[in-house]
């Protein structure tokens, strides 16, 4: 009733060896190993070796306020690092839409919502990926830092290869405004503009001419713009 979650004690260890923990409408959690160490100011992550769906990950990192985030809604640290094989994004999107018939058509594609930062994370992430998948996106060899902080997500020094080609990426995905916003530097070597062409909505409304195109293209690009409720650039802001 006092509200003092500061002066709760919690202290302790977990562990956990082979678990299986399945539920519908998302990917099954298989725990190879788990170890956690609790006290009253924080939670620490000492090692995590395990598989969610089909994206393996092993994990150490530190959770601090866990108990006033949790009561009182306050802001939430944590440091994380992670390496893994295989992430699949698109097995926490949703499930997969149903084929087409002949006499039930598939139903539309539904639109991306807005993907709202939240104000009490301060997180910092770095990260090893062999390989990352997201929409109909294959990137390999992803490594590189994510800070969480202030409703705001910092990119840096993202290295990955992918159309062909390799990225680096340095930016922000930002919801402290009224919409959603971007503001990203991309320095782009021997993207094959075929690929590039058909993986990309935003290109194919900038440059048409990129259908009827062979070959390879490299870049420094500063892209920003501000992003409408389907996660899409607003045009007149770019």
């Amino acid at each position: 009733e006092k509200e003092q979650y500061d002066q709760f004690q919690a202290s302790g260890n977990l562990g956990v060896t082979d678990m299986l923990y399945k539920t519908s409408g998302s990917p099954d959690i298989n725990i190879k190993t788990l170890a956690m160490n609790f006290t009253p100011k924080f939670v620490e992550l000492t090692k995590f070796d395990g598989k969610i769906g089909k994206s393996d990950m092993v994990a150490n990192g530190r959770l601090d306020n866990l108990l006033q985030y949790v009561f009182k809604d306050s802001l939430l640290k944590g440091t994380f690092d992670m390496k893994s094989g295989v992430m699949d994004l698109n097995e926490f999107m949703g499930e997969e839409e149903t084929a087409a018939t002949p006499a039930q058509p598939a139903p539309p594609a539904e639109d991306m919502a807005v993907i709202e930062v939240p104000a009490n994370l301060d997180f910092r992430l770095s990260t090893t990926i062999g390989k990352l998948l997201y929409d109909n996106l294959v990137m390999q060899n992803v490594s590189g830092g994510v800070t969480i902080r202030n409703r705001k997500v910092d990119l840096s020094q993202l290295v990955l290869n992918m159309m062909g080609g390799k990225m680096v990426l340095n930016g922000s995905y930002a919801t402290t405004g009224k919409t959603p916003a971007i503001d990203f530097k991309m320095d782009v070597t021997d993207f094959d503009i075929q690929q590039t062409f058909t993986a990309f909505n935003t290109i194919q409304k900038l440059a048409p001419i990129g259908k009827n195109a062979r070959g390879k293209f490299s870049t420094t690009l500063d892209f920003k713009t501000d992003l409408d409720n389907k996660m899409m650039p607003v045009m007149e802001s770019v």
